[in-house]
């Protein structure tokens, strides 16, 4: 089941990748932050056949992955008609997506999933629209415009999390239940660093806040805490296909553990990465309108 799972995530990546837009690729990935956190919670799940708020649950966040993605390809059709085998893949991807998920699907039943995943969604889109309409994203942009930036375009708190995080793990090796004891706190600073990013659309500081939470999971997520560190070093210099394939690896690897740790700090990181795949979407598709 685990690799069947991995699988379909990854066919959900490269299908995503190959829309044709920037602005459909981050619409097709929407419903990949879900995706991995409902793939994390399969491990958790109770053994017993019957009414379960958290299978529901776990099969919405899987469910949510290949819905996003239809979508998506439903909404650039008009510039796939050239391209039919991107249609194929694409329903290849939420194919197998779906074969991924009907396991959970029958643990807890077909009906109450869908209905727990619509309202997941629209719970989502209602959140998106009270953020924006609240004005608390003007002012962190405003706050963020008046940072200092080192060169390349690299903020200080990049920097900043990116160092503290290399420094806690080395003094993790020393003094472990010292770093053990500063886990809520230490997740909880990587979560509000990735929120920050929504209303700026800093991707380099998400995947920094991202890092700096996983590097106080565990061992296990220790790996893919570094790989996403290095990943937002260089993911204003890096071609954003290859940011978006290595970012998605190692949150494979790395949210498994984080959610271990700290549940609901791990629910706000992948809703943070949900939030600003749709504010990097909004902003390639207002680029992209002169050109269409």
């Amino acid at each position: 089941m685990t690799y069947l799972v991995s699988a379909a995530y990854a066919a959900l990546l490269v299908a995503s990748l190959l829309l044709p837009t920037a602005s459909d690729r981050l619409r097709g990935a929407l419903g990949l932050p879900a995706f991995v956190l409902g793939a994390a919670s399969l491990p958790y799940l109770p053994e017993f056949r019957g009414p379960s708020l958290t299978v529901w649950i776990s099969a919405a966040l899987l469910l949510l992955g290949p819905a996003m993605l239809l979508v998506a390809a439903w909404q650039a059709r008009s510039r796939l008609r050239p391209r039919v085998s991107l249609l194929v893949v694409v329903s290849l991807a939420a194919a197998a997506a779906g074969v991924a998920a009907w396991p959970t699907l029958i643990l807890g039943g077909v009906l109450p999933a869908l209905v727990t995943a619509g309202a997941l969604g629209m719970g989502g889109w209602f959140v998106w629209l009270l953020g924006s309409a609240s004005g608390i994203g003007r002012v962190v942009r405003w706050l963020d415009a008046r940072m200092p930036t080192l060169p390349y375009r690299h903020s200080w708190g990049v920097l900043l999390l990116v160092t503290g995080a290399m420094a806690f793990r080395v003094g993790g090796l020393i003094w472990p239940l010292w770093v053990l004891s500063w886990q809520p706190v230490a997740v909880g600073l990587g979560v509000l660093s990735a929120w920050w990013a929504v209303p700026t659309g800093r991707a380099s500081l998400a995947l920094a806040g991202a890092a700096f939470a996983a590097a106080f999971s565990s061992v296990d997520g220790l790996a893919g805490a570094w790989l996403v560190l290095c990943v937002a070093a260089l993911a204003d210099r890096t071609r954003p296909r290859v940011t978006a394939m290595v970012a998605a690896g190692a949150a494979y690897f790395a949210v498994p553990s984080l959610l271990g740790a700290e549940v609901v700090f791990t629910v706000l990181l992948a809703c943070a990465a949900t939030m600003l795949l749709g504010v990097l979407s909004s902003r390639s598709a207002a680029e992209e309108l002169p050109a269409r």
